[in-house]
């Protein structure tokens, strides 16, 4: 049979995308999404405080109520920023999940997210400002927590 032109070229392997290819813009620093019920105080403080000697750039927090799982808020942050978020009174459970490339709120940081979370309840009152860190510090009762079961809201 002729041929009528040139040979058909084996397709070319494509390289792999840059894993910073696949990053969206981080939310800003303290930035916070929140579920407010009605009827809610919203005056009791919780503080976050994310060291910069972490090996993470970004790290999200997920506030859930205690005793029904629902979310009630999700905070960004990056190392070395501390931000305090108001919340009703009330015992909560606290998850985080850090990286460096931030895929968005389906995908978190990739194949690069570490996730924990709490293993005791937050208790949040309007007359104490409660406190807590990095799970990576030492300082926290927090346990490893898959990324695939680490949920935003």
């Amino acid at each position: 049979m002729p041929t009528t032109g040139k040979p058909i070229a084996p397709p070319r392997a494509e390289p792999a995308p840059d894993a910073a290819a696949d990053a969206v813009a981080f939310p800003k620093d303290g930035f916070t999404l929140v579920d407010r019920r009605p009827g809610s105080d919203w005056n009791s403080p919780l503080t976050v405080r994310i060291p910069t000697d972490t090996p993470y750039r970004h790290w999200i927090v997920s506030v859930r109520d205690w005793a029904t799982g629902k979310w009630v808020a999700t905070v960004y942050l990056s190392n070395g920023v501390i931000t305090t978020v108001l919340l009703p009174s009330g015992f909560y459970r606290i998850a985080m999940a850090a990286g460096s490339n931030w895929q968005g709120e389906a995908r978190l940081f990739g194949a690069g997210t570490a996730a924990w979370e709490w293993t005791s309840a937050v208790s949040l009152t309007q007359k104490v400002n409660s406190v807590i860190g990095s799970p990576t510090d030492g300082t926290e009762n927090a346990a490893p927590l898959s990324r695939d079961a680490f949920r935003t809201r």
